[in-house]
């Protein structure tokens, strides 16, 4: 597998990443999308890490890339499958919509209560997180939402601890059961690390049944009221990673390439 780092979309991961590739032993290469890659577009065994947008575009373009993205990412179609999420409750709106509910002045003087926003689509126009009205549509007019983008509303909950999760979703021929495991995880509000059994929880709460991206991919979760629930789910190739164990991770990659990966 070579590894195909877009340049500056994160950049302290961008160095953990090179390190862990450089120990093992896997060629990679740090690319500005400005220009053109360095690897074939016909080259499926290259593992793209990068922007949402950037990774459309490859998408878009035919490359065979390893890009694991898609709808098990939208907000809609995630909190349907998992049943410990921590917004069960959630509007989903197109932008137009409540842009007809609100006016300029209601927005001004009356809403100033945050809620969580954030765009339905795992192809996130902007940062998901608590906004008043008046921020919300500042960040709406910044990102150039359209009328028909679908964005997802929530009462604000009070989160303890948050962490990042990279989960590893494979197929049993025997069984014919999916399977669920937690390759690394981290904390990324600076609390303690998930223990042993906490992160075994997270494997037999999560719904294999119904809900399983395939083959690697991020989950957030928080800790409310001393209980653990399920927060969002992002694709790998453009998600932050944290200070999660980033050798784990590149070995996972590569024993998919092995196994899985014609």
């Amino acid at each position: 597998m070579k590894v195909l780092i877009e340049a500056g979309v994160f950049p302290e991961e961008q160095e953990k990443l090179i390190a862990a590739l450089t120990e093992l032993r896997v060629e990679h290469s740090i690319w500005s999308k400005e220009g053109r890659p360095p690897y074939k577009s016909a080259d499926n065994h290259v593992f793209f890490y990068g922007s949402i947008a950037t990774a459309l575009q490859l998408k878009a373009v035919g490359a065979r890339f390893q890009l694991w993205i898609g709808e098990a990412f939208d907000y809609t179609y995630f909190t349907a499958h998992l049943e410990d999420c921590l917004n069960q409750e959630i509007v989903a709106l197109p932008y137009g919509s409540i842009l007809r509910e609100w006016n300029k002045e209601e927005i001004d003087n009356d809403r100033k209560d945050k809620l969580f926003f954030r765009s339905n689509s795992g192809y996130k126009k902007f940062q998901g997180g608590l906004y008043t009205a008046s921020e919300f549509m500042g960040e709406a007019d910044r990102v150039n939402l359209f009328k028909e983008d679908l964005i997802v509303a929530a009462e604000p909950q009070k989160i303890e601890e948050e962490y990042r999760a990279v989960i590893r979703s494979q197929y049993d021929d025997t069984s014919g059961l999916w399977a669920h495991r937690v390759v690394t995880h981290s904390s990324y509000t600076g609390g303690c690390a998930l223990n042993e059994a906490q992160a075994k929880s997270i494997e037999d709460d999560l719904n294999t049944a119904t809900y399983h991206p395939y083959p690697l991919w991020i989950l957030d979760l928080a800790t409310c009221d001393g209980r653990i629930f399920q927060l969002e789910a992002n694709s790998i190739n453009t998600s932050g990673l944290y200070t999660c164990d980033y050798v784990s991770i590149v070995k996972e990659i590569l024993k998919i390439e092995e196994e899985e990966i014609v």
